[in-house]
């Protein structure tokens, strides 16, 4: 185990406050505290196992949620009812069916444990946000909402964030429209590492300029938004000047990061973007590293496997699907669930910390680009040119069909015939042969119900 200090538990001279009554000072916390503060410290200590400890421990914990599922779910004693009392291996483990989006939906009463155990508590239901079609319902219990706050409190551990501090965010958030609101704490676990410190909250259909006019008047340590909204706004704040010295770090959520997106800010405003790979469905999956831009999956809340398309498991640096089971969800165990996701595993970090990487986190199944003769592939166009090649303010790529592109580009100003000829041959340029790419100047890109951008929207059939 490499030689490097612990990161503290909280910000200094701050206690959490205390769960008995007369006694505040050392504070003794409430049971759903302690068991959060335990959990945190033994995340301390395991990131910095051996990946076979990571592995061994990993295997403990599946194959209790293997045999709960087999004895407990009707979906369980369909699929392996011999693992109800047998023991689990990595041989077997391979052998086990991938569990479709479309299983959880057409069989999600097959999937809910008849018997959770009474001691993981109650939690309530998750529901996805269904922008690949029909939301998913999955149940939770308060063991996972522990989880979650161990694991969130870890994120800002590892990157040394102030939540006594203000933080602004710009999201989907109704509730936020026009002025936007203010409310108290960063979250329920940062409320255990630090006095908790104000929340400026702003809903997403606001404009780019209201935005940055929004955050203008604010004053603010960190900022929460979509990867999307955070390009736009650095381009808008580039060309106004605009920059805020007290800003500290950019944290991004629910979309793709590119490296050009974390250049742009560096070069911008001067500060890191941190970014975090979840689920609603599965919680955390992976975090950014305090120390590189790739992520570290929460090998002890997640099993992560990233596989080709013959199940087996991807090598580094080859991209694959994602497929997740939660360590810690009796009440529906979702075991080896593919969320429908791509990614690229990474070797290991130099950092020291054995939880596996994820190189790249590349998107949905259905951002795969169709090619004439149906394979699908992922697009490397260099869509962070655009900019540069004309007066583009935002981007959207759509297929309607297999081997076609299409363009949309919101202007800045009129373009000249120039800029569109430039931009019409970079993409022929980074497509597969053949394509067929029209450009289509169009006055604004809708976002998603929750506030997402797409900048791969395919309409064919999947």
């Amino acid at each position: 185990m490499p030689a490097v200090p612990h990161s503290r538990l909280m910000m200094p001279g701050f206690l959490p406050p205390s769960g008995l009554r007369g006694a505040p000072f050392p504070s003794f916390l409430d049971p759903q505290r302690v068991q959060v503060f335990s959990l945190l410290a033994q995340l301390e200590e395991t990131q910095w196992w051996t990946p076979e400890q990571l592995r061994a421990h990993q295997l403990v914990q599946l194959q209790e949620l293997v045999r709960h599922a087999a004895r407990t779910t009707r979906y369980g004693r369909a699929k392996f009812p011999d693992l109800a009392q047998g023991t689990l291996t990595w041989e077997r483990w391979a052998k086990l069916p991938i569990l479709t989006r479309a299983t959880i939906q057409a069989r999600r009463r097959a999937l809910i444990s008849e018997a959770p155990p009474k001691e993981h508590g109650n939690g309530a239901p998750a529901r996805t946000s269904g922008s690949t079609g029909t939301p998913v319902v999955v149940e939770r219990t308060g063991l996972t909402g522990l989880v979650w706050q161990a694991i969130n409190a870890r994120d800002i551990l590892w990157h040394g964030r102030d939540p006594s501090q203000t933080l602004a965010v710009i999201r989907h958030a109704p509730e936020a429209a026009g002025d936007g609101i203010r409310v108290r704490g960063w979250s329920s676990s940062a409320r255990l590492l630090a006095p908790p410190g104000p929340v400026e909250v702003l809903h997403i259909d606001a404009t780019t300029e209201e935005q940055l006019v929004w955050l203008q008047g604010r004053d603010f340590e960190y900022l929460h938004v979509y990867p999307s909204g955070l390009r736009d706004l650095l381009d808008l704040a580039a060309i106004r000047g605009v920059r805020f010295p007290k800003l500290r770090a950019v944290t991004t959520f629910s979309e793709i990061v590119t490296s050009d997106l974390r250049e742009q800010l560096r070069e911008t405003w001067g500060v890191p973007l941190q970014d975090l790979y979840s689920s609603q469905e599965m919680g955390y999956l992976a975090l950014q590293c305090p120390e590189h831009d790739w992520y570290h999956v929460q090998s002890e809340s997640a099993l992560v496997e990233v596989l080709r398309e013959d199940g087996t498991p991807c090598d580094a640096g080859e991209p694959g699907r994602v497929v997740v089971t939660a360590l810690h969800n009796f009440a529906m165990p979702l075991i080896r669930c593919d969320i429908q996701d791509f990614a690229v595993p990474g070797p290991p970090c130099p950092c020291g910390r054995a939880l596996p990487v994820l190189e790249r986190i590349l998107g949905r199944e259905h951002q795969t680009f169709v090619t004439a003769g149906g394979d699908k592939v992922w697009l490397t166009i260099g869509v962070h040119l655009f900019r540069t090649l004309g007066p583009v303010r935002q981007h959207q790529l759509v297929q309607h069909r297999p081997g076609q592109l299409e363009v949309r580009l919101v202007p800045r100003r009129p373009p000249t015939p120039g800029e569109e000829g430039a931009l019409l041959a970079h993409v022929r340029a980074n497509v597969p042969e053949g394509t067929e790419v029209t450009l289509n100047w169009v006055d604004a890109i809708p976002r998603t119900a929750m506030g997402k951008h797409l900048d791969f929207l395919s309409l064919i059939p999947r």
